[in-house]
């Protein structure tokens, strides 16, 4: 590969298949293009971004096959001494491998392009990622037709229905596009159903609808599934809201926010922090009151969620943060304002 190699996957209208470059051997080492469409309707712009670092990997699962993107963005794939790279072998693997891993998806189509063919493309492959990479940072929940849930963690969190959005990433840390791409085509390393929910996906969409409060993050389609999913043991949810109605909490949130009474705040530790918090709390006791449940007061919490504008929205985001252990104070303290409010603990 050169410097005006590529790799992309974009949705398209197509019925599947392979185009292949009219020499078949790859062994000059020059440019080369890879163009994988999808022509299936449930692909969005935005996923397409997760299923294409996925679809790499199809090209590693040769044997003798190495493929990297650069810096540039540009592909390089290495072959081990003696293996003669072709591209119908790199098609078809990469065919296989993206049906390996999203099992229910449908249309693939890949497309090589060698030489001086790969100019073009890759031009149209670079606006294509700048309008992906766009779309994803500027997606919210105000301005997507579906969230997403998963239920991975029911057998253990017998409640917990996790709501996937843009501006509220599941609480396990998972990327949320690795989450959506699952609901939407099935995964590898998961089961699409289970032997005692026959009748019910693992994970799937919700379409939004409208919100009865914005700012608490309550919908009433999200209300009615979770209802459903529960099943019939949670009836409300507020996304960004802590006190009333919080979302369930599954078992392997990487931390917890919790609300503090005496200092009108809530506080965040991380997963298994090994110090007191206020009013003598510790993470064994805030763990096992919010672990597979709704417990008003006490959320798991990912990463991405502490970085999320809408983090704790319902309750004043880091305007009402009091309390913080060290460890997440460095994540979080260029998002806080008024410092000399947040106490910090040991």
């Amino acid at each position: 590969g050169g410097a005006d190699s590529f790799f992309v996957l974009m949705p398209g209208n197509v019925e599947g298949g392979i185009e292949l470059p009219e020499n078949n051997d790859l062994s000059d080492g020059g440019d080369i293009g890879i163009k994988i469409e999808i022509g299936d309707k449930r692909l969005d712009i935005s996923t397409s971004d997760h299923i294409e670092k996925e679809a790499l990997n199809g090209i590693n699962s040769i044997a003798g096959y190495r493929a990297e993107i650069t810096e540039d963005d540009a592909l390089m794939i290495h072959c081990a001494k003696g293996v003669k790279p072709e591209a119908s072998m790199i098609a078809e693997a990469l065919q296989k491998w993206i049906q390996f891993e999203f099992p229910h998806i449908e249309k693939i189509c890949v497309k090589i392009v060698t030489g001086e063919d790969t100019r073009q493309e890759k031009e149209m492959a670079e606006a294509f990622k700048s309008e992906r990479t766009s779309l994803i940072e500027n997606e919210s929940d105000d301005n997507v037709q579906y969230f997403h849930y998963c239920l991975e963690c029911q057998p253990f969190s017998r409640d917990h229905v996790c709501i996937i959005t843009p501006d509220r990433p599941p609480m396990c840390g998972r990327d949320r596009l690795l989450a959506k791409a699952a609901a939407l085509f099935g995964a590898s390393w998961h089961p699409w159903k289970r032997r005692d929910l026959d009748d019910q996906d693992i994970r799937g969409t919700i379409e939004v609808g409208v919100s009865t409060n914005t700012k608490y993050g309550e919908y009433p389609a999200v209300n009615k599934a979770v209802e459903k999913l529960s099943p019939g043991n949670i009836n409300r949810v507020q996304l960004h809201g802590l006190r009333e109605f919080p979302h369930t909490s599954c078992g392997c949130f990487q931390y917890l926010t919790f609300w503090i009474e005496s200092l009108n705040g809530f506080g965040i530790i991380e997963r298994n922090y090994k110090g007191e918090v206020p009013e003598g709390l510790t993470w064994n006791i805030l763990a096992n009151a919010a672990g597979g449940k709704q417990t008003p007061g006490i959320i798991g919490t990912s990463k991405n969620y502490l970085l999320s504008k809408r983090f704790m929205q319902g309750e004043g985001g880091f305007e009402s943060l009091r309390w913080v252990s060290p460890k997440v104070f460095e994540i979080i303290k260029d998002r806080i304002d008024n410092q000399e409010k947040v106490q910090i603990g040991k």
